[in-house]
């Protein structure tokens, strides 16, 4: 083999492994992203529920207008947080396929981190 098919050889192979470890990032991702939609959806559940209960127990409308305003202010917190946690997963991903890329292409990487300062 001449050096340009030896090249060309490694370049696949990099690619290749590239794109596995894109694949686990990926998986990994949407296992995470899964795993805290769900548990976000299951409490909402529940706080529902339970918020239900409380209001069929209050003894004024007052009473449970405060209890309705009180569970509505739990689910925006708690919806807030959920979608901070997958900024910071998705954020997180990114860091690594940016990784990832660079080993790829290296120039494509160092243009990019300029263009980052940039417009900062």
């Amino acid at each position: 083999m001449n050096d340009t098919q030896i090249q060309f050889e490694e370049s696949v192979k990099k690619g290749l492994q590239a794109n596995a470890k894109v694949m686990e990032i990926n998986a990994k991702y949407a296992s995470e992203y899964t795993t805290r939609t769900n548990l976000f959806w299951t409490n909402l559940i529940d706080a529902g529920v339970k918020n239900a209960e409380e209001l069929t127990q209050s003894k004024s409308l007052t009473e449970a207008y405060e209890k309705q305003t009180q569970f509505a202010q739990d689910v925006k917190a708690n919806f807030e947080s959920s979608h901070q946690e997958n900024i910071k997963a998705f954020e997180t991903a990114k860091e690594e396929y940016e990784a990832i890329v660079a080993g790829l292409y290296p120039a494509t990487a160092k243009a990019e981190k300029s263009e980052k300062k940039a417009t900062k």
